[in-house]
């Protein structure tokens, strides 16, 4: 995708290249769930509930009285702020479920005013999520929009992994508890048996995010402006929820809020890859014999390369290409699949 869409004439075949795309107690609680719980009965949570909200469907009312209900049973024992995240995303599955309520819906009115119910449940359980204590240090925790590494590393081998080669994904499942990634990042998670060492991605950026500080992929838009600034220019594209900054001849890319893709061509951008290497394996920095080869993970690029000069996400092919200057590395599902040492400056093996 070309991003120089304004026309501006000083954009040359080699700057379009470089711009491609790239409430209450938990006794409250219980009896504010209790008149729809006897309407339906408990429907089964799994990691699709999230994708399943965006669709309207006659199973809506059902998922979201279910997460309440476990939302409202988990706040009788919640101690410690991950326990509160827990609850809170429960709570904010069970909002997300009922608003998706269609219409035509015979539990539709009911599931209005539930949802309202449950947004202040919601807020109840965030507060707490942020002012009680942590269960783990910050340097033992991941969030959402983490990178692969770093959870294997905090939570060790998953007892087993599932790709989805064609949906940019995979599961990694620690007993009944599910990771989902896209593109080797965390994108959502299921703490079935609440054995996972998982924060607020809000938690995780306030105690990085200071003025100046570099941002990363997976950093929030926040982290980014308050980094560089106001952008010169901001491109919205709402069917995909994509949003481009530009400052100068460089770009930031955001999905939902958050950077996938960048293009520092110019290096005025502070972004550092630092922050993916997180993990016990990693090879001393000062060891000559850094390099990777096809099939290795993004994780041993980053190692042997440092931060890329763009790196740009191509999700209809489960693709990403990382750019050192003229040369590239084209990875699927954060795996090496090809390069183009057309810069004679990667280490290749």
């Amino acid at each position: 995708m070309d991003w120089d869409t304004d026309g501006s004439e000083r954009a040359s075949r080699r700057s379009a290249s470089r711009r491609e795309s790239l409430a209450a107690p938990g006794i409250i609680m219980l009896s504010l769930v209790a008149a729809a719980a006897m309407v339906v009965s408990r429907f089964p949570i799994d990691i699709g509930t999230l994708r399943q909200a965006q669709k309207p469907t006659s199973e809506a009312f059902r998922i979201a009285v279910n997460k309440a209900m476990t939302a409202a049973e988990l706040t009788q024992t919640a101690t410690f702020r991950e326990d509160w995240h827990t609850v809170a995303t429960l709570w904010h599955d069970a909002v997300t479920m009922m608003q998706a309520v269609p219409m035509h819906n015979q539990s539709y009115d009911l599931a209005q005013s539930k949802a309202e119910e449950y947004q202040s449940n919601l807020s109840y359980a965030q507060g707490n999520s942020i002012t009680r204590p942590a269960k783990v240090s910050s340097a033992s925790i991941w969030s959402t929009n983490s990178s692969r590494e770093l959870v294997t590393t905090i939570q060790g081998p998953p007892s087993r992994s599932l790709m989805l080669d064609t949906q940019c994904k995979e599961i990694l499942y620690y007993g009944n508890s599910q990771i989902e990634l896209v593109h080797g990042i965390v994108n959502q998670y299921n703490n079935v048996d609440n054995n996972l060492n998982v924060s607020f991605l809000e938690q995780v950026v306030a105690q990085q995010l200071t003025e100046g500080a570099a941002w990363t992929l997976g950093s929030p838009k926040e982290h980014v402006y308050a980094t560089e600034g106001t952008p010169e220019r901001v491109n919205r594209y709402d069917s995909l929820d994509m949003e481009v900054l530009y400052y100068g001849d460089d770009i930031v890319e955001l999905r939902e809020e958050l950077v996938v893709a960048y293009s520092n061509y110019s290096q005025t951008l502070n972004v550092s890859v630092a922050p993916i290497l997180e993990t016990a394996q990693a090879a001393p920095q000062d060891s000559p014999d850094l390099s990777w080869s096809i099939g290795d993970r993004r994780r041993d690029v980053f190692q042997a390369q440092d931060t890329p000069t763009q790196i740009q996400r191509r999700d209809s092919f489960c693709e990403e290409v990382i750019h050192y200057g003229t040369s590239t590395v084209n990875l699927n599902n954060g795996i090496v699949v090809g390069y183009d040492n057309a810069g004679s400056n990667l280490r290749v093996r």
